[in-house]
C-alpha cells in the first residue's frame, strides 16, 4: 500500500485548498462507490454512492462531522482512506473508494 497524502478536515483554508489540489489528482471520474468499514464507535460497515467534483467535496460527503485526521493510500489501483477521530482514535475506520458508472450511482440514490 502506498501512502499518497495525509491531512485533516480541521485546517486553514489554504491548507484545505492544497489538500484538494493533491487529492483531486487521484480521483478518476465524478461518481464513486464508497465501502465503509468500522465506522464510528459502533464499528459499522456500509456502502455509500457519491457524486463529487473534487477531493475535498468527497471528504465532506463521507467523513463524520467532527475533527478527523486521515491518510489516503493506493492499494493495487484502489484508493483507501484511513480515518481517525474521537470515536475511532486508532484509525480503524476505512473508506474504500472506487469509481462507478453514472447509472450505478443513479440506481443506488433513487
Amino acid at each position: 500500500m502506498k501512502l499518497l497524502l495525509e491531512g485533516s478536515n480541521c485546517c486553514e483554508e489554504d491548507e484545505w485548498a492544497a489538500l484538494n489540489d493533491v487529492g483531486s489528482q487521484y480521483l478518476k471520474g465524478e461518481y464513486f462507490k464508497i465501502e465503509i468499514q468500522n465506522f464510528g464507535w459502533r464499528k459499522r460497515n456500509g456502502v455509500k454512492y457519491v457524486q463529487v467534483q473534487s477531493f475535498t467535496a468527497l471528504l465532506s460527503k463521507i467523513l463524520p462531522y467532527t475533527e478527523c485526521n486521515f491518510k489516503l493510500y493506493r492499494d493495487k489501483g484502489v484508493l483507501k482512506l484511513q480515518n481517525s477521530h474521537h470515536d475511532s482514535p486508532t484509525g480503524a475506520e476505512w473508506y474504500i473508494i472506487r469509481p462507478c458508472a453514472c447509472s450505478t450511482y443513479e440506481n443506488n440514490n433513487g
